[in-house]
């Protein structure tokens, strides 16, 4: 995503405030709706509901209960959601639940209104791109299965009928194209079929 689609899309972004009432959350959602962001509070975490409609999420620092409820929300998305923590003072044990939960940011407290753009920004550039290589590895991952299971195919196809590798790949290339299916699919049926 470029630079100019990320900032533009901002005003689109539908953000969740998790965090107990209180001036943070009500200086945090200010400063989202002045940015144009919908903005949404859920607390307790029993209220978080999955469905679907957030682009970018704020959490406080939780009980262990609600960090949970929190982690198991954020891991339930298919799309790109973005994370920001909010923290109030550092330590092990909040470092490894910022860890977990996946963010993508930090915020920290004393709030300060002049840092909840950028913070947005670079968290939201964060997360696209890291969506994107998700992708992009799953995809591969997907060829590299289909190329292993093409060549098991081959191999077998080459001892039972004989033929050489490039008749093989003819051969299933040909029932692919009469099947309407990828040669993928062939190959599979192919390999299943030997002992």
């Amino acid at each position: 995503m470029t630079t100019r689609l990320l900032l533009s899309g901002l005003r689109d972004l539908r953000s969740l405030i998790v965090a107990p009432e209180g001036d943070l959350v009500d200086q945090l959602s200010l400063q989202l709706i002045r940015i144009g962001c919908h903005v949404r509070h859920a607390w307790p975490t029993k209220a978080l509901d999955g469905d679907g409609e957030v682009d970018l999420i704020f959490t406080g620092q939780l009980n262990e209960h609600q960090h949970n409820t929190v982690c198991d929300f954020v891991n339930s998305f298919d799309g790109t959601l973005t994370v920001i923590a909010i923290v109030e003072y550092e330590s092990p044990t909040i470092l490894a639940k910022i860890i977990e939960l996946g963010a993508h940011g930090v915020m920290t407290v004393p709030f300060d209104a002049n840092k909840v753009l950028p913070t947005i920004v670079t968290a939201r550039s964060n997360s696209l791109q890291l969506s994107n290589l998700l992708e992009e590895n799953r995809k591969f991952r997907e060829r590299l299965n289909a190329s292993s299971i093409i060549n098991r195919a081959k191999v077998l196809l080459m001892a039972e009928k004989d033929m050489s590798e490039t008749q093989a790949h003819k051969y299933m290339s040909e029932l692919a194209m009469r099947s309407r299916r990828k040669i993928s699919e062939v190959a599979k049926e192919i390999a299943a079929l030997s002992p």
